[in-house]
């Protein structure tokens, strides 16, 4: 159990990060005698012979006919050198393979360890080690993962003893130590103790860690125990270059929260249980509590005599608290966050409306994954948090004379008031955006029923007042005359399908994010006296009222999509999304425009 590398149900090198921070701090608070070394092996998984690996096998009792294929495999090894001497190429003869173990597949790394598994069981023999606990009496010789080694004894003779084991095997193994990169330490009383280093058989030397100096040991740094001050800059320094680096990138958001998931969280997430984060540090990330929850439940979990032993002497050595089993960590986690969130009135406006009934929560958020925006664009329609002059003389208490809006003096400038409520902006840029879903809409169903044979960007379509053929006629814009005088006689689009003898008043509304439903049964409302009218004209079998609402911020209606089917639409889904597209880049594009003329660009 030592090794912890390719071994089922551990958490790898974490699993001992946490164990030798326990230990060595133990010593230290303690004022206990303890002395430890670094191995680092030169070029390990290069070094293995292949009849020490097949001799491994055989130990273990793998199935004969399983060690006779990966004998026979190995005996086939072979490669050849291309070497290129003033323009001429020459290749070398067939080198035979004999000694390397591959780590492209997941035998190679498993049957490493198996190989180095003896090493584990003949440094366990004896009574050297560092005695954890007296009752049970449980030592900790060394940790393993794959081929980084680490040894532990009560003094400078009984390393020095194990060293020399350690050596020795290596030797019959054919591994070599990359002494530049070993080092020891002695701790005497809990105070670290100079030294000249460790002189081995065969001419090798251990040096001593110098007083100050640190060592990198599983991603984290040591002397004899660790420095979390320095630490912590150092972790968080890197993981901040490497947010900067994804965020700098043109990744769309979903891409972006993979690559910071995978690649820039693990640089803190690795020491949780092992640095002093604060409960600050642990809001700033909520996947760190999560992981530092998960790891004590680990080690409270299981049965092995090392970890029972850690949880009885972990007396806050380590942010684990193993011993004080009724003060866990205080978590931030996911759903934790997110009401908070939720629940602030500005920034949480958004996720209200989108976890409301009247709006399809997965279409509507689908422009996060789809990487159809840029992440600025995305990160203003989830957070909306721009300096509007309500914002800027309430929130931020700027000096300003008045929060009315600075282009129709009549009420509060607020983003919602920008996007969708104000009067001044309703004849053009309002109009502008409404027309671009619209004629979204319009292209797609005179290609689908023939009137047009080809598409262009939304963006560049102007539609024509009226396309006819014989199975259709669609308008566009235009003013119905009626006999009888409705109301409202002038929707988007009206589509009439001549053989089935129906038609359809299609009309568009891109509303505020809380009045979508609203605007759904307006519409329904609004145009039933033209429909009536129209099938009573033109003796038609039925005429339907369909609304098209999506929201400023792209709010997807949640019948949006079956309406689209019922107008036939044939792929409701990807109208949607350029629907959707159009008005959020539409929205932002206003915002930015009006914002710039105090000097302010929103981001």
């Amino acid at each position: 159990m030592e090794q912890n590398g390719s071994r089922e149900g551990s958490q790898g090198s974490r699993e001992w990060t946490v164990v030798d921070a326990i230990v060595t701090k133990q010593a230290m608070v303690k004022k206990r005698n303890i002395a430890m070394a670094w191995i680092d092996y030169q070029k390990a998984f290069d070094s293995v012979p292949h009849s020490g690996l097949v001799k491994t096998l055989e130990i273990y009792k793998i199935n004969t006919e399983v060690i006779y294929f990966l004998r026979q495999t190995m005996d086939r090894w072979r490669t050849q050198l291309a070497v290129n001497l003033n323009g001429v190429s020459y290749l070398t003869d067939t080198l035979k393979i004999r000694r390397v173990i591959f780590q492209g597949d997941s035998l190679g790394p498993i049957w490493f360890c198996l190989a180095l598994n003896p090493l584990s069981s003949m440094l366990k023999t004896g009574n050297y080690g560092y005695q954890i606990t007296k009752n049970p009496s449980v030592r900790l010789t060394h940790l393993f993962y794959v081929d980084n080694l680490k040894l532990y004894a009560t003094n400078r003779d009984q390393l020095h003893s194990l060293l020399e084991l350690v050596s020795c095997f290596s030797e019959d193994i054919k591994m070599k130590f990359g002494i530049s990169k070993c080092a020891y330490v002695n701790v005497i009383k809990g105070k670290i103790i100079e030294s000249e280093g460790i002189d081995l058989r065969g001419g090798q030397h251990i040096a001593g860690l110098e007083l100050g100096a640190k060592y990198k040991y599983l991603g984290v740094q040591h002397s004899a125990i660790i420095d979390h001050t320095e630490m912590k800059k150092a972790v968080e320094s890197s993981f901040l270059q490497r947010v900067t680096k994804i965020l700098k990138t043109e990744l769309y958001s979903g891409a972006k929260v993979t690559a910071i998931n995978s690649w820039a969280i693990p640089t803190i997430s690795h020491t949780f249980g092992i640095l002093k984060w604060s409960k600050t540090n642990l809001e700033s990330i909520d996947r760190k509590s999560y992981n530092t929850t998960n790891r004590r439940d680990y080690f409270l979990r299981t049965d092995q005599p090392l970890h029972r032993a850690l949880i009885q002497v972990d007396d806050g050595y380590s942010q684990l608290k193993l011993a004080d089993k009724n003060s866990p960590p205080i978590p931030v986690t996911i759903s934790q966050f997110e009401e908070e969130w939720k629940a602030k009135p500005l920034d949480g406006r958004y996720a209200a409306n989108l976890r409301g009934g009247e709006v399809d929560k997965k279409l509507s958020t689908s422009y996060l994954s789809d990487g159809q925006l840029m992440f600025e664009t995305e990160g203003f329609i989830n957070g909306q948090v721009i300096p509007t002059r309500n914002r800027r003389k309430f929130i931020l208490k700027e000096d300003l004379p008045s929060d009315k809006c600075r282009l129709c003096q009549t009420t509060t400038e607020s983003i919602q008031r920008l996007t969708a409520g104000c009067t001044y902006l309703a004849p053009r840029d309002y109009l502008n955006r409404h027309n671009q879903v619209a004629g979204v809409i319009h292209q797609e169903l005179c290609v689908q029923t023939g009137l047009l044979t080809a598409k262009v960007p939304y963006y560049k379509y102007q539609p024509q007042t009226v396309l006819e053929n014989e199975s259709w006629k669609i308008l566009w814009d235009l003013a119905i005359t009626t006999d009888r005088t409705v109301s409202y006689n002038r929707p988007d689009i009206l589509v009439f399908d001549k053989k089935q003898r129906k038609a359809q008043v299609i009309d568009i509304q891109i509303p505020a994010d809380e009045n979508v439903g609203k605007s759904r049964m307006e519409k329904v409302l609004k145009y039933q006296e033209l429909a009536d009218e129209i099938k009573r004209m033109y003796q038609l079998e039925k005429v339907e009222i369909y609304p098209i609402i999506i929201s400023c911020n792209g709010l997807v209606d949640k019948y949006l999509p079956r309406n689209l089917k019922a107008i036939g639409i044939r792929n409701p889904k990807q109208i949607v999304a350029i629907s959707q597209k159009a008005v959020i880049l539409a929205t932002c594009h206003t915002v930015r425009r009006i914002l710039a003329t105090d000097g302010r660009v929103c981001l």
